[in-house]
């Protein structure tokens, strides 16, 4: 593997922009996937200044994690809170700036279920999960009993 930052430039030029990480993928997930209620989903992420080869093997190995975990539902969830899929009010059309795994500087516009998941991932990033954002605290409520779960660990952001 290249190991300087314009060799993987160069290389991800001719190769195309991502690796590709096979979606059907076997055994137990390489990542822990914490649960509601696990203190760690409660805080903010750090900001990452370098793009490096750590990065890059955690994008994967979360990918290959989420993959393991089988969740192919179109309806909001979450790995971390199994079983319970609420509607979720979120804009379908976002605008975002990022860097990718090469430390590229990117814009894009997302909508659908792709604006979606980008929303739920950042919100993770700051410590909220996506029963935060649920409104009927009666459906919410349900569906956490229903799965096991403690409606104590949801703070509600509405």
């Amino acid at each position: 593997m290249a190991n300087h930052f314009s060799q993987l430039a160069k290389k991800s030029r001719t190769n195309g922009n991502a690796e590709k990480i096979a979606k059907e993928q076997p055994g137990k997930p390489s990542l822990d996937i914490y649960k509601l209620g696990d203190d760690v989903l409660r805080q903010n992420s750090k900001r990452i200044t370098k793009v490096d080869e750590s990065i890059r093997k955690l994008a994967r190995e979360m990918l290959q994690s989420m993959y393991a975990a089988n969740l192919n539902s179109y309806e909001e969830g979450c790995l971390s809170i199994p079983g319970v899929y609420l509607n979720v009010v979120r804009p379908s059309t976002i605008k975002l700036k990022f860097r990718d795994e090469m430390g590229r500087p990117r814009k894009m516009k997302a909508d659908g279920l792709l604006a979606r998941c980008i929303q739920h991932e950042m919100d993770h990033l700051n410590g909220i999960l996506f029963v935060d954002r649920v409104t009927s605290k009666d459906d919410l409520n349900k569906e956490l009993l229903k799965e096991g779960f403690n409606e104590k660990d949801v703070i509600s952001i509405n």
